[in-house]
C-alpha cells in the first residue's frame, strides 16, 4: 500500500463525511412501492 493511496482512503471511503448514507439520505428517501408495509 503506496502512503499516498493510505492519505486517498478517507476520501474516496464509500460512506459520506457526514455519516449518513446515500440510500437512507432523508432528504431524498427511496420510493417506496403502493402496498409495501
Amino acid at each position: 500500500m503506496s502512503p499516498g493511496r493510505a492519505d486517498e482512503a478517507p476520501v474516496r471511503s464509500p460512506r459520506p463525511v457526514d455519516g449518513r448514507h446515500p440510500a437512507t439520505d432523508v432528504t431524498a428517501p427511496p420510493p417506496r412501492p403502493t402496498g409495501f408495509s
